[in-house]
């Protein structure tokens, strides 16, 4: 029985790839991406295809539906990749290139999920879960360059008594390669502001972005 039922959802998943496609005009030209049953996803131009991302591109081959957005504000409509996946808002993004009058898989996007765009700063930043049912949590500031995640800085909320580290809020600051530990808060800080952890990460991005450009 645990058979069969195992069988009808990849049957049902395959179904719902082949069926579900997005379609945009993006400078005048008319794309269709497409979802394939491999895991990968093709895209054409009046049914010629001109890109084919294979599945070892992408996150995943739990296709689950396209999101059509100008994630970056450039003008240009882009494209998200959502998945069925345990961790929410894992994604890729393909950004429309206006000088290849194509889209572009965005590097190390799904490393950075639920992303939020601050307003009138090009940066973004994201949400994840690390762990002990999300009382360990991270959210990183980033910006996009030349198709690549670039990160700026971290917020780490530890609160599950990790062996090693104390319960606390971390705040990280990305030079190059490397971390630099800014500033620890006691993790009763968010019970001091009467915040839970989101206003707080969206507060703190939004009042402190410019000491990580």
């Amino acid at each position: 029985m645990k058979y069969l039922i195992f069988i009808f959802l990849i049957i049902s998943f395959t179904a719902q790839a082949q069926q579900t496609s997005a379609r945009v005009k993006v400078n005048g030209i008319a794309y269709t991406i497409i979802p394939n049953s491999d895991g990968s996803i093709t895209i054409k131009v009046k049914g010629k295809v001109i890109q084919h991302y294979p599945a070892k591109d992408l996150y995943d081959v739990t296709f689950s539906d396209f999101k059509v957005v100008d994630y970056n504000g450039d003008g240009y409509r882009d494209i998200i990749v959502e998945y069925f996946t345990n961790v929410p808002d894992i994604q890729d993004l393909l950004l429309y290139n206006k000088k290849l009058k194509a889209f572009t898989l965005v590097k190390n996007f799904p490393d950075y999920p639920a992303g939020i765009k601050l307003k009138a700063t090009g940066l973004y930043y994201s949400y994840h879960r690390s762990g002990c049912a999300d009382n360990d949590w991270d959210s990183d500031l980033y910006k996009i360059k030349n198709y690549r995640i670039i990160p700026l800085g971290r917020i780490s909320g530890r609160e599950c008594e990790n062996d090693g580290e104390p319960d606390g809020i971390y705040i990280y600051k990305d030079i190059n390669t490397k971390r630099k530990l800014l500033k620890t808060y006691n993790i009763n800080k968010l019970q001091q502001l009467k915040e839970d952890k989101w206003t707080f990460i969206a507060n703190y991005w939004k009042l402190n972005y410019r000491k990580f450009q």
